[in-house]
């Protein structure tokens, strides 16, 4: 089983310790996934060996424009990232990212409506670009808002069922203490309407194709 995490230097939690808390809790490896912002210093990660679990270094690419994100992933895939990830949540940098071939892109609605519709389930599939429903927004809220946030990601479930887009389900963990069971994570997937073997593909199958793939070539359009 797979999570994708925050680790330092973006968050408190080093790389060894996430690493450590995952194996204790049952994991089979995790995938960092810091943040990148086109205008800031390419992330770098301190990975020692014996961690326990592999460790796995991939880039969250985050920017305000379709033009920032495309200079962002050409980056990161020069960079030679395992997993180059989109920052999604805004309709046009969805489909940016889906239409230059990323490996993940990260919550695609983020409780915005229709961020993240069938026109971007189907093209995702089409392109085999992985969907993250990160369950961050239901493990770490109450009442409403954690309503709200698993009605969010139903819907998008129920999207990626339909297209047959690749998906991964994961907590987002930005500290160790943020990291969840195996067993919990799938009792909080259940609750979204994911099943057992959609919950083993999310979190196994999918995740390793993402890290098998990391040398194929991330297309970028221009304009």
């Amino acid at each position: 089983m797979h999570d994708f995490v925050h680790a330092a230097p973006e968050t408190a939690t080093t790389p060894a310790r996430m690493a450590q808390t995952a194996a204790h809790a049952g994991y089979d490896a995790v995938v960092l996934r810091n943040h990148f912002n086109p205008d800031d210093a390419y992330p770098s990660y301190d990975v020692p060996d014996g961690t326990g679990i592999p460790m796995h270094e991939g880039v969250e690419v985050r920017a305000d424009g379709v033009e920032p994100l495309h200079e962002g992933v050409r980056r990161v895939e020069r960079g030679g990232a395992e997993v180059v990830a989109v920052h999604g949540g805004e309709e046009a940098l969805n489909r940016a990212a889906i239409q230059a071939d990323v490996d993940l892109l990260a919550h695609p609605n983020r409780g915005r409506g229709r961020s993240f519709d069938h026109v971007l389930a189907r093209e995702a599939a089409e392109s085999g670009v992985a969907v993250e429903l990160s369950l961050a927004s239901v493990l770490r809220s109450s009442g409403g808002e954690r309503v709200e946030a698993i009605r969010d990601l139903h819907t998008t479930l129920k999207l990626v069922r339909k297209y047959g887009t690749p998906f991964v389900v994961s907590a987002d963990a930005r500290t160790h203490l943020e990291l969840r069971a195996p067993r919990e994570l799938r009792a909080v997937a259940y609750l979204i309407g994911i099943d057992e073997e959609e919950f083993d593909r999310a979190t196994d199958e999918t995740p390793r194709r993402l890290i098998e793939d990391d040398g194929a070539d991330v297309e970028v359009l221009d304009g």
